[in-house]
């Protein structure tokens, strides 16, 4: 159930939004007006965890208190929500240049070890709700730390081909390394209060620095995979037998620091990721045996393990 109280009216029960058969687990995020209206983020999930959506509510002071807006996808088009566990969602922080929020990120999992998880970022309008259609479509679909694709003008073709360009307007999305285990919590600190640009150069602050674009933000992300420590495409380089036994290595989860510098800046890219991952593991038929500095190195390397990923996060 989705329930909205009014607090001018000594907390009354205005309204409230049953759970549907195939929605439940909602996680809102309210973002209010002046005038006691709003608009409620809502990202459903579901027992089956069949369902990856991200819904926004008006918020009225008057009945109906309630209205359903819109529904967004946490995926691509092309992907099935089933293999998906839809996990968290946070509003862009207030900046002096945009003390309402004007994007909202979302983060999903994958369901098995070898499906990897996403990361989307959607653009919301000055009313609070989704951006669905401009001049051109801001969509751009990474994987791991390398994305493909900036800015696309949008196509005047058949009206199928429309629908699902409008579906995909004002997001940029990045697919994580590795499924993300049972956590992927995001938190997100914006680039203009820190003054740098994504080359780590000092700046002044503020927004048009070099490389950097309106509501640059750097993102934590953690990962609760066994594979995170033991960088991407382990699941890939693993024989099935290896999978079958969680993979190769002793993997833990681990913590991810991303970058994202507005739109049409090359999308979401990981910046560094904690424990460092490792490009070998003693017994891999590829490394050399004698190299006992190699061994002796990754045996210090994994002294340094995190036991699961949290659903909290925090940037200061």
């Amino acid at each position: 159930m989705l329930y909205l109280f009014g607090p001018k009216v000594d907390g009354v029960l205005l309204a409230s939004i049953p759970s549907l058969p195939s929605f439940n687990h909602s996680i809102p995020v309210p973002v209010f007006h002046g005038d006691g209206s709003g608009i409620i983020m809502t990202l459903y999930r579901v027992p089956n965890l069949k369902s990856n959506n991200l819904d926004t509510y008006l918020i009225s002071p008057t009945s109906p208190h309630l209205t359903h807006l819109s529904t967004r996808s946490l995926l691509p088009p092309s992907l099935s929500s089933s293999k998906y566990r839809g996990d968290t969602l946070l509003l862009s922080p207030s900046t002096p240049s945009h003390p309402i929020p004007h994007t909202i990120w979302t983060t999903t999992r994958g369901g098995k070890e070898d499906v990897r998880g996403w990361v989307s970022v959607f653009e919301l309008g000055e009313d609070g709700d989704f951006v669905v259609k401009n001049t051109g479509i801001r969509t751009s679909t990474g994987t791991g730390s390398a994305l493909k694709g900036d800015r696309v003008e949008k196509k005047e073709e058949d009206e199928e081909d429309e629908e699902e360009e409008e579906e995909e307007y004002g997001v940029e999305r990045y697919e994580t390394p590795t499924s993300g285990g049972k956590a992927h919590a995001i938190d997100l600190y914006p680039k203009e209060l820190v003054g740098v640009n994504r080359t780590g150069d000092e700046g002044s602050g503020g927004e048009g620095g070099e490389g950097k674009g309106e509501g640059a933000v750097w993102i934590l992300l953690t990962d609760d995979s066994d594979h995170a420590s033991l960088g991407p495409g382990t699941e890939t380089e693993s024989s099935d037998s290896e999978r079958n036994k969680g993979g190769r290595g002793q993997g833990r989860g681990g913590v991810r620091v991303l970058e994202w510098d507005g739109w049409g800046k090359g999308g979401v890219r990981e910046v560094v990721g904690w424990p460092k991952a490792k490009a070998k593991t003693k017994g891999d038929s590829d490394s050399d045996s004698g190299d006992q500095e190699l061994e002796g190195e990754e045996e210090e390397e994994g002294k340094e393990r995190m036991m699961g990923g949290s659903h909290a996060v925090w940037l200061d």
